[in-house]
């Protein structure tokens, strides 16, 4: 072997050894990002309504009334609460529990990391003067995450 053959040689294991990093490298990066790669995002935001019908029969409902999202993606909730009472917001499946003021916001994030159809729900709201001692219906909605 002369010695003119070892530089090319060198540099040959060199662009191995480099090339074997990057791809590491990105193999890394898609095992701890999910949904990279999938082409689906790895977060999503969602605005939710509680939207009141009918304040002297007390109905209302949320809008909208179905979610869906993908497998692990992380979700942002925000749910304005318009009903003239405060309302709680349950995804059990999810442990996710907010109570909103009448006219605010709630905000809220949790991992969607099951796959399948979840009820969320806004049990009735305790009757008062402004309700004219009426208490607010039960309302629910679904969320559904897929694979």
């Amino acid at each position: 072997m002369r010695i003119s053959e070892r530089p090319a040689i060198s540099r040959m294991l060199l662009a191995g050894v480099f090339a074997a990093l990057v791809v590491a490298a990105a193999a890394i990066y898609v095992l701890s990002n999910p949904g990279t790669g999938s082409g689906k995002p790895s977060s999503v935001s969602i605005d939710l309504q509680i939207i009141e019908d009918d304040p002297v029969q007390q109905i209302q409902h949320f809008y909208p009334g179905n979610m869906t999202v993908s497998l692990n993606q992380s979700v942002s909730l925000a749910i304005r609460n318009g009903d003239d009472e405060p309302r709680t917001f349950v995804i059990k499946d999810f442990n996710v529990n907010v109570t909103m003021g009448p006219g605010t916001t709630g905000r809220v994030m949790f991992l969607a990391s099951k796959v399948g159809a979840f009820v969320f729900y806004s049990p009735p709201s305790v009757p008062s003067p402004v309700s004219q001692g009426r208490p607010g219906k039960y309302i629910q909605g679904n969320l559904i995450v897929t694979q």
